[in-house]
């Protein structure tokens, strides 16, 4: 009877929990995740003109790319991005060079998109006609506005390349075809001297 009702007991546990199990796909739905591994060898042999003297160095390079985008609801979505980049690099004498921190964040960012207002809040890459799209970063907002091919954008950007500058920026772009128009306003201060 006790084996009877243990077994009993058992497959009745495994059937409320399958049942209140969530399926795979539906867990991760909504999360993309996406990235790369690299190793590069690299040997350098400088010979000297007219000499047998020669300056050596390999270096070997790891790098990763991780970037994970989870889509909360149809307007929030939050996004980042990890990279491991480390280098070693050997000389010929022996000495060598290693990536003193070889993990950073590239961006880590809130989205919000509706109606044609998107909004991005946190660490990001800034695209304007004087920064580029992959190399400048800031901490802060980005906001445009879309409607009938006219674009307002505003932005305000903190410690922008890691530096101590603040960045203002305002701009009008209008996509009226055959015509393409922009204009950008750009302030950048130094917060280390306004606090001064």
């Amino acid at each position: 009877m006790l084996k009877k009702l243990s077994l009993a007991a058992l497959v009745a546990m495994g059937s409320m929990s399958f049942a209140g199990a969530t399926d795979l796909s539906s867990a991760i739905q909504g999360v993309n995740i996406n990235g790369f591994l690299r190793y590069r060898y690299t040997e350098n042999d400088n010979k000297t003109d007219g000499s047998t003297t020669h300056d050596n160095a390999t270096t070997h390079e790891y790098k990763g790319v991780l970037g994970i985008d989870v889509k909360a609801s149809e307007e929030l979505s939050v996004h980042g991005t990890l990279v491991y980049l480390n280098t070693n690099k050997t000389n010929q004498d022996g000495t060598g060079v290693n990536t003193p921190s070889p993990f950073n964040v590239k961006e880590s960012y809130v989205k919000y998109n509706a109606n044609g207002l998107t909004a991005k809040f946190g660490q990001q890459f800034l695209k304007t006609p004087l920064s580029d799209a992959d190399v400048t970063r800031g901490n802060g907002l980005l906001a445009t506005y879309t409607q009938s091919g006219i674009t307002a954008a505003g932005a305000y950007m903190d410690s922008v390349d890691t530096a101590t500058n603040n960045l203002y920026v305002l701009a009008a772009i209008a996509d009226i075809k055959p015509a393409k128009v922009q204009a950008w306003y750009y302030k950048v201060s130094d917060s280390q001297n306004n606090a001064k």
